[in-house]
């Protein structure tokens, strides 16, 4: 009787050091295959050195609307990575880790919103080992390291799809408990994630998203008609404030002939 009380006694402890001892080994993966060594090695190729000096340029000057590669304006890809990087630069110091801290942190977001995906879905065993093996894959840690547009537009555009898997009711089985109002709160999540993935690379987060809401609204017969345009119309509040804002700011400072500079034509035209 005592032998069984005492293992009864034991087992929430041993179940609490399991938790903290996944815990403890899941965010030191993260940190080695995200944080680690961001600056061990100097720039490599052809764009981090020139991202990281628009990056640069942006947080001495001050001008967060035109991205400028030694002095004059660059339009190659959008303005998201450059605005983490100065960011970056302001807080902690211009450097190689600096320049890829926005690209370890995307790969962190994108990490924690599949491995929440996972917990809903198929519970906190698969989120756990999600947590553990997505970071050590090549292209993660890779691309967590590179001061570079694609992990931002990665992580951004994995956010905004785990939201519309809560729109869509797709995040939990018949086990996961059902959170009134979450598909409002994840509609807006939805819209801003995609906007930011838009930022960060162009319109191409507009079709791969939009791709696959339209494909799942294809094979589900029971999903409104509406549901693409209801779904969709979150999406364009972040977009389109921003870049018609952002139009207004380039118009006022520049001179008419350059409309191009502002950040709708860097977001939509120069992809």
């Amino acid at each position: 009787m005592t032998e069984t009380t005492a293992s009864i006694a034991e087992n929430p402890r041993a179940s609490s050091a399991r938790r903290v001892g996944w815990a403890m080994l899941i965010a030191a993966t993260l940190y080695v295959c995200y944080f680690s060594h961001l600056g061990a090695i100097g720039f490599l190729g052809p764009d981090e050195p020139r991202y990281a000096w628009i990056a640069r340029d942006m947080a001495e000057t001050g001008d967060w609307v035109t991205p400028r590669l030694y002095g004059k304006p660059w339009f190659e890809k959008p303005v998201l990575y450059y605005w983490g990087a100065a960011l970056c630069f302001k807080l902690f110091g211009v450097s190689e880790a600096s320049a890829r801290l926005p690209s370890a942190i995307s790969a962190l977001l994108s990490t924690l919103g599949l491995a929440w995906l996972a917990f809903r879905l198929y519970g906190a065993e698969t989120a756990r080992w999600l947590l553990l093996l997505l970071p050590t894959t090549v292209g993660m840690i890779g691309f967590s390291h590179a001061a570079a547009t694609d992990m931002p537009f990665s992580g951004m555009l994995t956010m905004a799809m785990v939201c519309a898997a809560v729109v869509l009711d797709l995040a939990r089985n018949e086990n996961s408990p059902v959170i009134p109002q979450t598909p409002w709160v994840a509609l807006v999540l939805f819209g801003l994630s995609l906007g930011l993935a838009v930022l960060a690379k162009g319109p191409v987060a507009v079709i791969l998203s939009g791709g696959a809401i339209f494909s799942w609204q294809l094979s589900c017969p029971s999903a409104s008609p509406l549901f693409l345009g209801t779904f969709s119309a979150p999406a364009a509040i972040p977009i389109s404030s921003v870049s018609s804002s952002s139009t207004t700011i380039s118009s006022a400072t520049s001179p008419p002939n350059s409309s191009t500079s502002s950040l709708f034509g860097i977001t939509f035209l120069s992809f």
